[in-house]
C-alpha cells in the first residue's frame, strides 16, 4: 500500500447520497478480493490439539477453519484432492491428516461415496492449556521472557 491509499480526498463521496457504510462496503470488498484471510474467531483450544497431531493435522484443519469462513457454516464439503494441490502434497496425507482430526474429536465427517466427503468442525476440549496452578503468577513473569 502506498500513501495514495490513505487520502481522505479519495474516501470522500462523490454524490452526497453516500454514506460511510458504502464506501466503508467498497474497501472492504477491494481489500478482501487480495487476500486471502481466516474468519474467526479461531478456538485457540482448537488449534493447539490440531498442532499436537501428526502429519498435516493442522495444515487440514487450518483448511478447513478457512473454508467454514467462506460459507459461513460449521459444515463444509471437502475435496482432499484440492487441498492437496494447493500445499502441494499427496491427497494421501491429507487424508491422514483428515483422519487424525477425527480420532482426536475436532471434526466429524461422513463419508458419501462418488461424492464430496461432509465434514463437520466440533468444538475442543477445554483441557488443552496447562491447569492454572501451573502458570506463573508472577507480575514480571513477561519481563523475563522479553514480554512487553
Amino acid at each position: 500500500m502506498n500513501k495514495e491509499d490513505f487520502s481522505t480526498s479519495r474516501l470522500r463521496a462523490a454524490d452526497s447520497k453516500a454514506t460511510f457504510s458504502d464506501l466503508l462496503r467498497t474497501v472492504t470488498l477491494r481489500i478482501s478480493r487480495r487476500n486471502h484471510f481466516l474468519k474467526g474467531p479461531v478456538p485457540l483450544a482448537w488449534l493447539v490439539q490440531a498442532g499436537r497431531q501428526s502429519g498435516l493435522a493442522l495444515h487440514v484443519g487450518i483448511w478447513l477453519w478457512y473454508r467454514c469462513g467462506l460459507t459461513r457454516s460449521s459444515k463444509i464439503l471437502f475435496n482432499a484432492a484440492e487441498l492437496a494441490r494447493v500445499l502441494g502434497t499427496s491427497h494421501r496425507s491429507v487424508s491422514r491428516g483428515l483422519t487424525a482430526l477425527e480420532a482426536a474429536g475436532l471434526i466429524s465427517r461422513e463419508r458419501r461415496p462418488g461424492r464430496k466427503t461432509l465434514v463437520t468442525l466440533l468444538k475442543a476440549s477445554e483441557n488443552t492449556f496447562p491447569i492454572e496452578s501451573e502458570v506463573p503468577n508472577d507480575a514480571n513473569s513477561g519481563v523475563d521472557q522479553g514480554y512487553e
